[in-house]
């Protein structure tokens, strides 16, 4: 709506979150139709049961297809890791599928839209996700 990107989109509400009315604030969640996460996945205030099932990407099992729903408030902080993983389309609703895990360098290749990448365990700690068995089910999506 704003078209500010994924990225960025934490480091501006963190300033908005300071400033902010409680009315704006409840006519945004109106207008927004009452999301129950945030754009990187996390559960707003009421709506924690959402993210209940999901697991750390770190505990995943290879060849698994799962879904991407959220990355920790500590990855938030991150910029850097929030603009490799927007880029390579490691979003929040995202289909990927773990196609090769190296314990010896601790990192993950992913698969998404036929596109593969990596990252470390050190960042995919931080990435939650879902079991694909479950994708007609998009809890914390609106």
């Amino acid at each position: 709506m704003l078209k500010v990107p994924w990225s960025r989109v934490h480091a501006e509400a963190d300033q908005i979150e300071h400033t902010i009315s409680g009315e704006i604030e409840a006519q945004m969640r109106t207008n927004l139709d009452d999301p129950q996460c945030c754009p990187h996945g996390n559960p707003l205030p009421g709506y924690e049961q959402v993210a209940a099932d999901w697991l750390p990407l770190t505990s995943i099992i290879l060849e698994k297809k799962v879904i991407i729903r959220r990355f920790h408030e500590t990855a938030e902080e991150n910029y850097d890791l929030l603009q490799y993983l927007e880029t390579n389309g490691i979003v929040p609703g995202a289909n990927v599928e773990v196609i090769e895990i190296l314990s010896f360098n601790q990192t993950i290749s992913l698969e998404i839209a036929k596109k593969k990448s990596n990252i470390g365990f050190s960042s995919a700690k931080y990435i939650y996700v879902e079991k694909a068995v479950h994708s007609s089910n998009k809890r914390g999506q609106k």
